[in-house]
């Protein structure tokens, strides 16, 4: 494997994949710690 740094269609894929979830993680936890702020304001 001397072309390491070439990504294959395949590889591009999965890598696009996981920053997409890796976001949707985010955002979620994100979102989930303003709710359980908002929801403890309004106690």
């Amino acid at each position: 494997m001397t072309h390491e740094k070439k990504h294959t269609p395949e590889q591009s894929k999965g890598i696009k994949k996981t920053v997409i979830l890796l976001g949707l993680v985010t955002v979620g936890l994100f979102l989930w710690s303003v709710y359980l702020v908002l929801r403890q304001a309004h106690v």
